[in-house]
């Protein structure tokens, strides 16, 4: 109807935009503000000053000290939109097709949405490039978080004089926005840092300096904060309303059990209310998969985070059911059948649970977000597909992989006695490369590429390898990868033995590129060609990769074709600026020779060789490998020897003539030589 109404569409016509300043931004329509996130600044905080908050710790309300507190406010108004049209003597009511009013309401889902990708992203930009500051769970020494997150309660913050935006009811038309309703749901975010200097209260009432906040703003510089100021009476501090608040933390918790806080003032608030991304309501009915619509099966393995079950997952409007993964974040007991380990690993989680509900609950929701926050963008024939997530108990849902990680299939590989064959190797390493260089593309460094999180849907059995056997792999476990800025990330994230040496020296403090990636995809590819975990059983592995160290090879390993031995060496290479790029590594694995090139060796001298023979022999090593000796006659008088196995070359050895070779041919156990005089030489 509105779409229709030609008047009340142009005047709905306008474009969300961002404002920026030196402290914060605000998204925009028209002069609504959507969202804002700013910093409160000491010498403009008069609303904030003027506030009592108080938080829950120890089951005692506590104050917050926002006097010597750093302040981060992320602010969605959650307005209703009231158009009426606007009547005169001569408005004709005929070309208007909403006669009455028109209620715009802000979705639930797209708020969420918003509020869940501001948050998350404060949290990892604080967690990497703040550590000491952003790390959870991290006290000062008068027990208080260093970052205390609040989520205030709206109903007391409906006591607090508020800045209504008004749209501009100047535009001339039939029909135009003549109310803006604050709705219910208000939601605020606040982050309060403790500060090494406390700012005296009667300074900032003089202050006159430059806030860095939009002059538009009620928190503009302009409006002095009264607080300390000598003119004002004690008893009107008295009558300061409290502002009940909740750690973000809390909300966490609550969302697993009850889904609703008390607050003292004004009783049961739901959890939906002030924290609907805590319920992970911004997924919408899309991914948010109901207890009921779901089985949990058998237990497959487990993981730092916890267990992985079978599960058998009904399709969202159909009565098809499909075979998933079910990836716990919380403890669940892993079945009656379960391996003695199993389950005292159970009870180890869930002890740690029941000391501390809050630290590990807030802990399995983070990880959960942080891989959320890379799933739901990513499609790709490499990378696992995300189905849902279910709340109770909180479990990703992915797709199930037949096969299981390709870590027990190389597993099952060594202990048949086999290797994986080149054209496996190939088309694994390539699709490997492929999903990575996805990632990068869409400025995601993945961080923790290893065999332990690759899946494999199909995968020749040991001994078995052609090119045309199917092999399908995809990459999954996005839970410490990272958006990353233009100029690089920061944060420590990684297995050892498989992280980039720049992430180790300077533990993740200092910027670093998507070539951290690249590094470990060497030892990926070490760990194809091996079967085995770069450095396993290596004591020192952090000291050795900054020395430069690299794993060991066998000799089994320089028999794989050369490109493979020369990638990984690539790969892993000392300094970031020397490895290919994700792109590079795709081109380079898909070339024909990739597979067909067994080894080259480079002659020691530049002339060149006018006839060639070699000599079969029967033991070239100690353990009875077969092989053939390659004599090459060159035109400065030179004979250049190598000694060859199936797959590479062993030896190179070079020894001058007397002669001037011109032909050669193996004749029984003597290589005959024929010079430019007419002369033959034998050798034995």
């Amino acid at each position: 109807e509105a779409a229709q109404d030609a008047h009340l569409a142009k005047c709905l016509d306008l474009n969300a935009e961002w404002v920026l300043w030196q402290t914060g931004l605000q998204l925009k329509y028209g002069d609504i503000t959507l969202f804002r996130l700013k910093e409160v600044l000491h010498n403009t905080a008069a609303h904030y000053r003027q506030l009592k908050f108080k938080i829950k710790q120890d089951s005692v309300w506590c104050d917050v000290d926002l006097q010597n507190s750093s302040i981060l406010e992320i602010q969605f108004p959650v307005d209703s939109l009231i158009v009426k049209p606007k009547l005169s003597e001569h408005s004709d009511m005929s070309q208007c097709i909403i006669k009455d009013e028109l209620i715009l309401e802000c979705t639930k889902e797209s708020t969420a949405q918003l509020l869940a990708l501001a948050v998350d992203h404060i949290d990892i930009l604080l967690e990497d490039w703040y550590p000491t500051l952003g790390t959870r769970f991290v006290h000062t020494s008068e027990g208080k978080f260093l970052i205390t997150r609040l989520v205030p309660c709206p109903d007391c913050m409906d006591q607090a004089p508020h800045d209504h935006d008004n749209f501009d009811t100047s535009q001339p038309s039939t029909s135009q926005v003549q109310d803006l309703l604050r709705g219910e749901a208000d939601q605020s975010r606040i982050y309060n840092r403790d500060m090494h200097r406390i700012r005296n209260s009667q300074e900032s009432s003089t202050s006159e300096g430059d806030s860095g906040v939009d002059p538009d703003s009620s928190v503009s510089s302009r409006n002095v904060s009264m607080e300390g100021h000598p003119n004002l009476h004690q008893d009107e501090v008295l009558k300061t309303p409290i502002y009940y608040s909740w750690l973000v933390e809390e909300c966490i918790l609550a969302s697993y059990n009850e889904r609703f806080l008390t607050c003292p003032s004004h009783g049961e608030v739901k959890l939906a209310r002030i924290a609907p991304d805590t319920m992970f309501l911004d997924l919408g009915e899309k991914y948010i998969i109901k207890p009921e619509s779901i089985k949990k099966g058998k237990l497959l393995g487990r993981g730092a985070f916890g267990f992985v079950f079978k599960g058998a997952c009904k399709v969202r409007g159909s009565n098809n059911v499909i075979d998933v993964a079910m990836k716990m974040l919380q403890p669940v007991q892993p079945g009656p059948n379960a391996r003695q380990s199993a389950i005292l690993a159970y009870k180890v989680a869930q002890g740690k649970w029941d000391r501390d509900p809050l630290q590990y609950a807030c802990k399995a929701y983070c990880t959960a977000r942080q891989e959320l926050n890379i799933l739901l963008s990513l499609r790709h024939p490499n990378i696992v597909p995300f189905v849902g997530v279910c709340t109770s108990p909180l479990a990703l849902v992915l797709d199930l992989a037949p096969q299981g990680a390709l870590d027990l299939v190389l597993r099952h590989y060594r202990r048949s006695g086999a290797k994986v064959g080149p054209y496996t190797t190939q088309a694994v390493i390539l699709q490997v490369a492929k999903a990575v260089e996805y990632l990068h593309r869409q400025h995601i460094i993945y961080r923790d590429l290893k065999s332990e999180n690759i899946l494999v849907w199909d995968m020749p059995p040991p001994f078995i390898d052609h090119p045309d056997y199917p092999v399908h792999i995809k990459v999954a476990d996005y839970g410490i990868s990272r958006l990353t800025l233009p100029s690089g990330t920061k944060g420590f994230g990684g297995t050892e033995g498989f992280m980039a040496p720049e992430i180790m020296r300077y533990n993740g403090e200092e910027e670093y590129t998507e070539k951290v990636d690249c590094f470990s995809f060497g030892m990926f590819i070490y760990e194809l060609l091996t079967l085995h975990q770069p450095f396993e059983g290596h004591e020192s592995v952090k000291e050795c990769i900054l020395e430069g160290g690299r794993p060991p090879l066998t000799y089994r390993e320089t028999l794989y074709p050369s490109y493979f031995l020369d990638l990984m060496v690539l790969c892993w290479s000392q300094q970031p600026k020397d490895r290919p790029t994700a792109s590079q590594i795709v081109s380079i694995a898909s070339a024909p020779e990739f597979t067909h090139l067994c080894d080259v060796v480079s002659l020691k001298h530049s002339a060149s060789v006018v006839a060639s023979t070699s000599a079969a022999l029967t033991y070239i090593t100690d353990d009875g490998l077969s092989g053939s000796e390659m004599w090459l006659m060159c035109e400065n008088s030179r004979i250049d020897l190598l000694l060859a196995a199936d797959r590479g070359w062993l030896q190179y050895h070079t020894m001058a003539l007397p002669i001037k070779p011109s032909a050669t041919c193996t004749v029984g156990d003597t290589v005959w030589i024929g010079d430019c005089s007419g002369s033959i030489h034998a050798y034995s």
